[in-house]
């Protein structure tokens, strides 16, 4: 009998250490467990916090290096339609602008503005002075135009404007705004004071599809116009037309 209550109670304790082995053994499973998801959790918000660092490191980087290329561009745009010396648009500004002008509605007309006696200026006074003239006459024909008209340089002493109007008088109403702009103004140069005017002529445009299917055309309309104001005293502006040239200024 007392064999058998010890080996019962023996029994009893065996079981009592296997459960409480099995109980131990799988809090620490747990405790595993929970401190690999915490580990988890602990390497998944370093790695949030190093990915987001690098993002925004990426991105301040991007936006550098963007805000650069940016830049470099307007320096390239610069450079490819401004005229250096004059700080006005190129002819190539103009040349390519005409496609964007000729969608416009309203009548316009090319303008060639060339100094008089520019020549003698640089003969008689040297290539700087003369650059000091260029550069105010650039000032004062964009002192002239408004918001609507464009003025580049075209080479040389020539520039060229084109003009928004829809009467004759509104054209030549601007283009006496300009002569008078340079007429009146005395040229303060390293040389001394100057006196400038200026021989234009032009070409009138109705319809501005014309800029395109016609541009050439225009262009040594405008010019025979200019060269028959050099022959007729300068210092005035002349329209060609069809039958004969006419004087607006």
């Amino acid at each position: 009998m007392l064999v058998l209550e010890h080996q019962f109670k023996s029994q009893v304790k065996e079981q009592e250490i296997h459960f409480l082995t099995t109980e131990n053994t799988l809090q620490q499973e747990l405790i595993v467990k929970k401190n690999t998801s915490l580990l988890f959790a602990i390497i998944a918000t370093i790695l949030g916090i190093i990915i987001t660092l690098y993002l925004v490191l990426h991105v301040t980087k991007l936006r550098r290096s963007n805000s650069f290329l940016n830049t470099s561009n307007q320096k390239l745009y610069d450079k490819s339609y401004n005229d250096h010396l004059t700080n006005l648009y190129n002819r190539r500004y103009l040349e390519e602008q005409r496609f964007e002008e000729a969608k416009k509605s309203g009548k316009c007309s090319l303008v060639i503005i060339d100094i008089d006696y520019f020549k003698k200026v640089n003969d008689s006074y040297g290539h700087d002075v003369g650059d000091e003239v260029l550069v105010e006459i650039a000032k004062r024909l964009t002192q002239s135009m408004r918001e609507q008209d464009i003025v580049v340089r075209w080479g040389g002493e020539e520039f060229l404007a084109l003009i928004s109007h829809e009467t004759e008088t509104q054209l030549q109403h601007a283009l006496l705004r300009l002569t008078e702009l340079i007429r009146s103004h005395v040229f303060i140069t390293s040389a001394g004071p100057l006196s400038i005017t200026v021989s234009m002529g032009i070409c009138h445009i109705p319809d501005r599809t014309l800029l395109l299917s016609k541009w050439d055309t225009c262009i040594k309309s405008a010019d025979g116009a200019l060269y028959y104001t050099k022959e007729h005293g300068r210092n005035g502006a002349y329209l060609y037309t069809s039958k004969e040239m006419k004087a607006l200024v």
